[in-house]
């Protein structure tokens, strides 16, 4: 083999390793960013604001906590909500009305998916209500 086709080969070899190791960092980083990462629980706050769905079966709440998004919904001025399509919805409401009617302070367990954010709001996956 000549000098230049050795070259060759070797330049064509190293490039295809270097693609192979572009697609394995691509492809790791796209399936990270589809991972789930931890809920996250709001700090303790009382409720300021409760707004039922206009046309589902979904409740809106805002704290006196400060905002947080881990799934980085775009929408963040409209508090948390509840997903019309979780089974424990009518549960968390329930909690969510109690908690308004008398006072107490609660955290919300916040879903960390990403784009996990119904209505574009985070969502609510779980509902603490302190005595």
């Amino acid at each position: 083999m000549n000098h230049f086709l050795q070259y060759a080969h070797i330049r064509v070899t190293k490039m295809k390793l270097s693609l192979n190791c572009y697609a394995v960092l691509a492809s790791a980083l796209i399936g990270q960013s589809a991972l789930a990462a931890d809920p996250t629980y709001t700090g303790l706050g009382t409720i300021t604001m409760l707004e039922a769905g206009w046309s589902a079966d979904t409740v809106s709440v805002t704290t006196s906590a400060p905002i947080i998004n881990p799934a980085f919904c775009p929408i963040t001025s409209g508090g948390y909500v509840t997903d019309p399509n979780d089974a424990g919805r009518h549960l968390f409401q329930s909690m969510l009305q109690e908690a308004l009617w008398r006072n107490r302070a609660i955290r919300l367990l916040i879903s960390g998916t990403v784009g996990d954010c119904p209505y574009g709001k985070p969502r609510i996956i779980a509902v603490n209500v302190k005595p």
